[in-house]
């Protein structure tokens, strides 16, 4: 999981399309449907309040034994600059 996260924050975050990891979850949101409405509402909000959100989650999920890419990926959505291109290249369109 730290390796996952290490190479996510630590790419050029101004050329996402030259970052694995972001690409898979790029991927992952188009292929399904639920997980896509997921994220957008995660994406939409505030800082401080998808921080919080996403603390709970990732909780929630590790105590349910959750995939490990699942609970990654809602690490991930911790950072800002993540979040900005998601919602930059428009989830929402297929």
């Amino acid at each position: 999981m730290l390796q996952f996260i290490k190479r996510l924050f630590t790419s050029d975050q101004s050329n996402p399309g030259q970052n694995p990891d972001f690409i898979r979850l790029v991927q992952m949101t188009r292929d399904d449907p639920s997980f896509r409405a997921t994220i957008e509402q995660v994406v939409n909000l505030p800082s401080t309040n998808r921080n919080v959100f996403l603390d709970q989650r990732i909780a929630t999920l590790r105590a349910k034994s959750a995939p490990a890419e699942h609970i990654h990926i809602f690490a991930c959505l911790k950072d800002d600059k993540i979040c900005e291109q998601l919602r930059a290249i428009s989830l929402n369109q297929d």
